[in-house]
């Protein structure tokens, strides 16, 4: 069992498009999930979180508000078994281009198939979203977004 902790960014566009990652189950079926990635030891979460967007997609100027969310998963990848701690971080994107900064990383591909996806569009796929239930989660950030509650 690989027990970690992991600092995750919901990051919006300015039209309130969700940033998410495409990732293969073992079985070959798509999920999507948000960009992130282990935190250092020594590094804070939101620290985690702002160096994995950089890392990953090459974005160094997204403001990266509170946790949205804090959950503690199991699950199995790629054979190995892990205990994962998550931190889920809000966050605001300036522009929606993306680029992969680190060639090589075994992430390339999950970035290399990014999509910024609307809410409408998230109900309407039948792909796999994380964390569940990734649509109410967008819901309610876009609805307080919007001065609502």
């Amino acid at each position: 069992m690989i027990r970690r902790s992991v600092a995750r960014v919901l990051l919006f566009d300015e039209r309130g498009r969700l940033l998410l990652l495409c990732g293969r189950s073992d079985d070959g079926a798509a999920y999507w999930y948000p960009p992130g990635g282990r935190i250092e030891p020594g590094e804070t979460p939101r620290e985690a979180a702002r160096r994995e967007l950089l890392e990953e997609l090459g974005i160094d100027d997204a403001e990266v508000g509170g946790v949205v969310l804090r959950r503690r998963t199991r699950f199995i990848d790629g054979g190995r078994r892990f205990d994962q701690d998550e931190w889920h971080f809000v966050g605001r994107a300036s522009h929606p281009f993306v680029a992969a900064s680190r060639l090589g990383d075994n992430e390339t591909a999950a970035v290399a198939a990014h999509r910024w996806w609307s809410l409408v569009e998230l109900r309407g796929s039948a792909d796999r979203f994380f964390p569940e239930p990734l649509d109410a989660l967008v819901e309610r950030l876009l609805a307080i977004a919007r001065g609502g509650a």
